[in-house]
């Protein structure tokens, strides 16, 4: 017979046993974000610069969405600008509401409409040129207002992307209130706030973009130092010199009061910034990746943050590397691709590939004790039938679920190593 201790030891040893059983994938205190913020990753260049010029030509070519602003012609015909337009602007075939919860009617739409003013394009519409001057929205139609797809929703669906300061556009139009700009930027069109832009000559834009010392902002939100303006992880800028505190001093884009652009000389904190582009290796993209972690999670890149595409296209862009804006567009850039069809495939991926299912990217960390990892921008996931609302950059397990009830790591089906 068992005695009364016998009897607990025996229920304590089966709950360790349980314990030491059951496979965690939420970690504990930060464990495993000191773990591989620790880890030494390869410092061997992938790509050099003319090789990543190569590849952002190659994107181009398989991609779509992805192409140059500098048009050859400076005029748009009226069906081209139609077709730009429309592919952007189109009216929902479901329910959407307002940020009060009222249901959208057709009398709301014929009105964001009137104001696309499209009936008032010519044949020949004339293209110019700007630089986004402050962060900023881009959304489906020329309308501040925040639409969502129910009462309970906390996504604008008329957000379409966010710009940041330093942003290159062609300008294809403007709304009948004269107070939003259509631009297409090199991965995505829809409308812009006109007050958030900075008009310039093709010229000026050309010699813009292809300014040979430039600086790179390798920070999320960071701040230039005298005049405060927010410049965003990936943006480039003229470099003019070096101060004394070793920061570096850029030409950053301002708009007159006529909304032509003139340029502000400021600095950037040296730890915020780097000369030209980062060198692309595995352990800068980690490094990269890092800094944003715990930011938390922008729909669109509302609320001062990104989405988990617009997370991953702006590591990269640290590196000079142009990557579409969403999800289902970043999964057929170029680069090492895998097709993931069971867990023996995952030995094949390497850290910084970016891996891929329905409506989410990742980068992949590695393995760690038995378990592999992932760093992504999410609003939450399942673990243990229970919702993490983990609302932002967080390092995770593949082990984790979705809300389809199944693991991340059988839902994932496509790796992509950009080299």
């Amino acid at each position: 017979m068992y005695t009364t201790f016998m009897k607990k030891f025996l229920l304590v040893l089966i709950i360790i046993v349980l314990l030491a059983g059951m496979h965690v994938p939420v970690m504990a205190a930060g464990e495993y974000d000191t773990f591989f913020k620790s880890v030494s990753f390869d410092r061997q260049l992938i790509l050099s610069g003319q090789e990543i010029e190569q590849y952002n030509l190659s994107v181009m070519d398989t991609v779509d969405a992805v192409d140059d602003i500098l048009f050859d012609n400076l005029l748009i015909s009226h069906d081209d600008l139609i077709q730009a337009v429309t592919q952007i602007s189109v009216i929902p075939d479901v329910l959407r509401y307002s940020h009060s919860g009222q249901k959208l009617t057709g009398e709301y739409y014929d009105s964001i409409i009137e104001n696309m003013n499209l009936q008032a394009a010519e044949d020949l519409n004339p293209i110019h040129y700007g630089i986004v001057v402050t962060r900023t929205k881009m959304k489906t139609f020329p309308t501040d207002d925040s639409i969502y797809s129910s009462p309970s929703s906390k996504y604008d669906r008329f957000l379409e992307t966010t710009l940041y300061a330093g942003e290159p556009v062609a300008v294809l139009y403007e709304s009948l209130d004269l107070n939003w700009f259509f631009v297409k930027m090199y991965n995505y069109s829809g409308w812009v706030k006109k007050s958030d832009i900075a008009s310039c000559s093709s010229e000026l834009l050309s010699m813009y973009m292809d300014c040979p010392n430039f600086l790179t902002i390798t920070s999320a939100n960071t701040l230039t130092t005298s005049s405060h303006i927010q410049l965003d992880l990936g943006s480039r800028f003229p470099l003019l010199a070096v101060d004394m505190n070793y920061n570096l001093i850029g030409l950053i884009p301002a708009r007159n009061e006529s909304g032509q652009l003139y340029f502000i000389k400021d600095s950037i904190e040296r730890i915020d910034c780097t000369k030209g582009f980062l060198e692309y290796s595995t352990s800068n993209v980690m490094k990269i990746a890092f800094k944003v972690l715990d930011e938390p999670y922008g729909w669109g890149g509302d609320l001062n943050a990104r989405d988990c595409s617009s997370y991953v296209m702006d590591v990269f862009r640290v590196f000079g590397i142009r990557l579409p804006r969403n999800t289902s567009q970043q999964e057929n850039i170029p680069g090492e691709v895998v097709s993931i069809n069971s867990s023996d495939d995952y030995n094949a991926l390497i850290p910084g590939s970016l891996l891929f299912m329905n409506g989410h990217v990742m980068i992949y960390l590695g393995e760690y004790g038995g378990k592999r990892f992932i760093i992504h921008d999410t609003p939450g996931y399942y673990s243990n039938g229970k919702f993490i609302n983990a609302n932002g950059v967080v390092i995770t397990t593949l082990s984790i679920y979705s809300s389809i009830g199944l693991p991340y790591e059988q839902l994932i089906y496509r790796s992509v190593t950009i080299k």
